[in-house]
């Protein structure tokens, strides 16, 4: 059911691009936390961006019925709670980030995860950025961490980054 989503989103979004990191201003980062000590985490990649003067929403799916983090005016939160028997964030969760134009979308997430596919079939933006943790989404940049089990969060966003400042811009 998710994929047939993702395959129906992808047709009805306007066409994907690469962007120059110097040419992105609003971001969703993605992830699957499996315990509240990970938040710490999830700041210094949010502060990362913000250092670059980029606009952050963070979106963060917790493996866990209940959860001491509460969701922010940039960060969206939810649990298994928050899900439907498929899988399916519910619209309370799926309606923060409904109608935002994202210039990127970073999934930081190391392994795919139903909830977070619907978000990233629901998200709406330009650029999609992702790990080869996450077969199950087309998207426009992939980096390779299979080989590297002890590659961190921290250390994939700052590849994205690298490499999407490297992209010059056509004339």
């Amino acid at each position: 059911m998710v994929f047939r989503k993702i395959r129906k989103s992808r047709s009805q979004k306007p066409e994907r691009q690469f962007l120059s990191y110097s040419d992105i201003n609003f971001c969703l980062l993605i992830w699957g936390i499996g315990r509240d000590e990970d938040l710490e985490q999830l700041i210094e990649l949010e502060n990362m961006l913000k250092a670059d003067g980029k606009q952050v929403i963070s979106c963060c799916y917790i493996n866990a019925k209940e959860t001491s983090l509460r969701a922010a005016t940039n960060r969206v939160v939810f649990t298994k709670k928050d899900l439907s028997i498929f899988g399916k964030p519910s619209d309370t969760v799926l309606n923060q980030l409904k109608n935002k134009p994202f210039d990127v979308v970073f999934d930081v997430s190391r392994q795919s995860s139903v909830p977070l596919l619907y978000i990233l079939a629901n998200a709406n933006s330009t650029l999609f950025c992702g790990t080869d943790g996450n077969p199950d989404f087309d998207f426009n940049f992939r980096i390779e961490t299979a080989n590297y089990p002890e590659t961190g969060r921290k250390f994939v966003l700052e590849q994205f980054i690298f490499y999407l400042k490297k992209i010059q811009p056509r004339s």
